[in-house]
């Protein structure tokens, strides 16, 4: 089944950008796309932060939802979800890095200066920080 949003934002850290292979972006898409299968609930949107640790590729996805249509821009609920080879680590005892808070804080800063959902999406400008400088 899978995550069913149509919304995604997703960064591509260049720290362990090896454990992507040779075409990085190509197969981090690939990474992205068997994880956000194995989730099987349904988010209003969803970021996604790709990076390597020691050739493992780590997918990290931060699912948001909890803002009724009325009540915009509100303060969502954030889930959070760490693949390692495309396995879910359960209860995983990190949460991301300095750079990728730093990415979701402006993108948590931009998205509440828009009208709707859809205009976030629409018109989300790409942020880097510190080794996070390429997207998908």
């Amino acid at each position: 089944m899978g995550i069913a949003s149509k919304y995604i934002q997703v960064y591509l850290h260049n720290v362990g950008i090896e454990a992507f292979g040779s075409n990085p972006i190509s197969s981090a898409r690939n990474e992205l796309s068997s994880v956000l299968g194995k989730i099987d609930e349904d988010y209003l949107w969803v970021i996604g932060i790709l990076w390597g640790d020691y050739g493992i590729p780590i997918v990290e996805v931060f699912a948001y939802n909890g803002i009724q249509r009325n009540k915009w821009p509100g303060n969502p609920e954030v889930f959070y979800f760490q693949f390692r080879s495309r396995q879910l680590v359960e209860n995983s005892r990190s949460l991301t890095c300095g750079d990728g808070l730093m990415i979701l804080g402006r993108e948590e800063e931009f998205r509440r200066h828009k009208k709707t959902l859809k205009e976030y999406i629409n018109d989300a400008p790409r942020f880097s920080s510190g080794s996070i400088q390429n997207y998908l």
